[in-house]
């Protein structure tokens, strides 16, 4: 295949994944600026979207907690994105 882009390792300096203490009924997904992640209320079923780009409905066979249970993360990337944060490429 010619014309692609070799895909490099993603890495995180450093990742905090909490079950959230509260919920208030609002999601926050957040892409920061030089690559971090932060949210808010999360369920696992948004992040797997986000993360590879696909529908909710597409994904299938997955426990009941998929849409119940809500997760706060905050991440840092090892390095600064090149191109654009949504695509989510870093230099190494």
């Amino acid at each position: 295949m010619f014309g692609q882009i070799p895909t490099p390792s993603l890495t995180f300096e450093v990742a905090s994944i909490k079950p959230s203490a509260r919920y208030d009924g609002r999601t926050l997904i957040q892409i920061q600026p030089g690559g971090g992640l932060r949210t808010t209320g999360a369920t696992l079923r948004s992040l797997v979207t986000l993360a590879y780009d696909a529908r909710p409905f597409q994904i299938s066979s997955s426990p009941g907690w998929i849409d119940s249970d809500r997760f706060d993360i905050l991440a840092k990337a090892d390095a600064e994105p090149i191109l654009s944060p949504r695509l989510m490429i870093y230099a190494t």
